[in-house]
């Protein structure tokens, strides 16, 4: 359901979207956008909205500017996992260019999240973050789900053969009160070539699978 109401120099627009259902055990709660439109700046907010007081994902902030000098800036607090979280961002976000991105910060007491780079290079790094941060988006029926995530990504964004170098793992992982154990990933993708390196260690499983993928024919060594 969209709603719309125009009051002296401000429009503002509401978006409300009932629970979808994923499969029979995973739904998307409902989401919740508003956005006020005045002159050239623009505040918004959107949600995944568990009740009135609790969200599963929260961000709001501001657009200002016109042209190629379109500026996004994120206020707190911002929501994960049904807490709130500190946003520290370097400087505003052209979104009209992207060619570079300052730092953007998320932090919550001994949990974080960074991004920062251009298009050829886009860095992503995480520290003893929490595995629910991303699978609450989603509900599950029953399934419960436990780990930590450390590590850097770095992602370039420009063409078909740009690079992808990262580092990452999964510690402490435990479903359903089954510990899994640790997992830990390490991709290198040169022009075509991915090598990757997968890791699972710990409460019995020992397990390393190493290849290289061609993603031009598909290939898997």
């Amino acid at each position: 359901k969209m709603t719309g109401d125009n009051k002296g120099n401000q429009l503002k627009t509401q978006l409300r979207i009932d629970s979808i259902r994923v499969s029979e055990s995973m739904s998307i709660p409902s989401i919740k956008i508003d956005a006020k439109l005045s002159e050239n700046k623009t505040s918004f907010s959107a949600k995944i909205v568990e009740d009135s007081t609790n969200y599963r994902f929260g961000i709001q902030g501001n657009i200002d500017g016109t042209g190629d000098d379109i500026y996004l800036n994120l206020e707190e607090p911002l929501y994960l996992n049904f807490n709130e979280w500190n946003v520290a961002q370097a400087a505003p976000l052209n979104i009209s260019k992207l060619e570079t991105i300052p730092e953007i910060k998320l932090f919550r007491e001994n949990q974080s999240l960074f991004v920062e780079g251009d298009m050829s290079q886009l860095k992503v790094g995480l520290e003893r973050f929490d595995i629910n941060n991303i699978l609450q988006l989603i509900k599950f029926d029953s399934t419960t789900f436990k780990g930590e995530i450390n590590g850097e990504l770095a992602l370039g964004l420009e063409g078909d053969e740009a690079p992808i170098n990262g580092d990452l793992s999964i510690d402490d992982i435990n479903i359903n009160d089954l510990n899994v154990g640790n997992i830990e990933l390490k991709a290198d993708k040169k022009g075509d070539l991915v090598n990757a390196v997968l890791t699972l260690l710990g409460d019995n499983n020992d397990l390393k699978i190493n290849g290289d993928y061609q993603i031009s024919n598909g290939n898997i060594d």
